[in-house]
């Protein structure tokens, strides 16, 4: 994702597997994470992956990168992981959108 002068901004890519698509990294600029960037490309990652008939997705993200933003897209903590050095933990999370 681009700003008004083409520069990158944001970017989210993954990869998919079956009906599964994972969330391999999602980022946005400093800056521009205030404006809704960050949900305009999930939803997109998402859509994109809808359209190849994937059904669900997956991601990692860790206590620092704030995973209460995917729970606010509907995401959810499969399991957590503890044990990694400055007391950093690691969120695996889930979405199913619903499709038959």
């Amino acid at each position: 994702m681009g700003d008004e002068g083409g520069r990158v901004v944001g970017d989210a890519i993954g990869s998919s597997w079956g009906e599964l698509y994972e969330l391999q990294q999602l980022w946005v600029e400093a800056g521009h994470s205030s404006n809704g960037l960050g949900i305009h490309l999930l939803q997109e990652f998402e859509s994109h992956a809808a359209q190849m008939s994937c059904k669900s997705f997956y991601l990692e993200t860790l206590n620092f990168q704030v995973p209460e933003f995917y729970m606010m897209l509907g995401y959810s903590v499969a399991f957590t992981c503890s044990g990694y050095p400055h007391a950093t933990g690691k969120f695996y999370m889930v979405k199913d959108l619903g499709i038959s």
